[in-house]
């Protein structure tokens, strides 16, 4: 079989298609050993779409400047797109919905490319923004003291970690302006705190350990890099974005396409 030619959630004997899903990390441990193939396959084809965004990022950490921050920024165009579109096979993955990653990823790329792009320099923006203060901070005479600043920095970085997490998924799976998602995406962060909360703190840790031991970590960015917090993230808080979108009747606002076996729900 080809990289992208194996299906990911085939039925076969001992499966019951009515058998329950597992809570808790026991639902995580579920999905990765059954979808670990597949997650790296959802992995690699980000990696291709972020490669300039990630060659910025590198030229950053070897020299410091506020040029590369920008060009970080504006590389997200299409980080973005590919974002939502990794977004949408993992979660067709927490559903145990069958598909293929190479198709149902282009797929969703082009079809999300306009406000995927637009969400990527936005988020980008704010990330990069977030970075260069923080470096800032560490670096003047505020380093090291607990101040207002640093308050104001903490929530920031729970905010837009909080828009991160709902703002590619719903691009992914549910028909509404980029106004609309970015709204509910604060809503549902501070609504659902239980939920949003530890989908923030785990999948940012992953990140960010990758990011602090950067060369070592190339070991497994390329693997689960980046999925793996998605994946985290998007078991924590699917069943929220499931729960509210449901209950306000978008339910029918729900991309769907089930002749190609490729419905985003």
């Amino acid at each position: 079989m080809g990289l992208f030619g194996n299906g990911y959630n085939r039925p076969g004997p001992g499966v019951s298609k009515d058998q329950p899903d597992k809570k808790g990390i026991m639902r995580f441990f579920e999905v990765f050993g059954r979808d670990a193939g597949e997650l790296i396959k959802a992995n690699f084809m980000f990696l291709i779409c972020g490669l300039p965004t990630l060659a910025a990022v590198a030229l950053y950490f070897m020299m410091p400047s506020i040029i590369f921050i920008l060009l970080i920024a504006v590389t997200c165009v299409l980080t973005g797109p590919a974002l939502c579109a990794m977004n949408y096979v993992i979660i067709k993955m927490a559903r145990n919905q069958p598909g293929y990653i190479g198709h149902d990823f282009k797929k969703s790329f082009k079809e999300n490319f306009k406000q995927g792009a637009i969400a990527g320099l936005i988020l980008g923006t704010g990330w990069c923004m977030l970075i260069f203060s923080g470096y800032i901070y560490l670096t003047n005479m505020f380093a090291g003291k607990f101040s207002l600043f640093l308050v104001f920095y903490l929530f920031a970085a729970f905010l837009l970690g909080g828009i991160t997490c709902f703002v590619p998924a719903q691009i992914a799976t549910v028909e509404l302006g980029l106004g609309d998602i970015f709204k509910n995406s604060i809503l549902l962060t501070f609504g659902f705190l239980p939920r949003s909360l530890p989908a923030i703190l785990v999948s940012g840790a992953l990140v960010a350990v990758q990011a602090m031991y950067f060369p070592i970590s190339v070991i497994v960015i390329p693997f689960f890099g980046f999925s793996l917090p998605c994946l985290i993230a998007i078991l924590i808080v699917w069943p929220v974005m499931k729960k509210v979108f449901v209950e306000q009747s978008h339910l029918d606002a729900f991309k769907e396409d089930d002749d190609e076996n490729n419905t985003k729900e």
